[in-house]
């Protein structure tokens, strides 16, 4: 299946423990109808990622930019860790 809503421009900047910053996000309809979106943000252990859900209604060809904060704990050892996106959507029949 064709895939319809995209993330983009998922930033994350380095951090240091007990440091926080945002991470900016895209997301994007490509398709021709509106779709209800729901994304959430598993972050790894140690840190803390607000808000790490959120829903909305993307109406076609359109995006939605947003800035989750992130903040990681003074345990945080230094390395590379993933941050696991999940994204649902599902396309809405609008009635006028």
């Amino acid at each position: 299946p064709e895939e319809k809503i995209l993330l983009s421009d998922f930033q994350v900047p380095a951090l240091y423990p007990g440091e926080s910053d945002n991470i900016s996000v895209t997301i994007f309809n490509t398709g021709a109808t509106a779709e209800y979106v729901e994304m959430n943000v598993l972050p790894p252990a140690g840190w803390s990622i607000f808000p790490n859900s959120f829903s909305l209604t993307l109406p076609a060809r359109e995006y939605f930019g947003s800035r989750l904060k992130v903040t990681l704990s003074d345990s945080v050892k230094a390395g590379t860790y993933p941050i696991i996106v999940k994204l649902k959507y599902q396309y809405l029949h609008l009635i006028y």
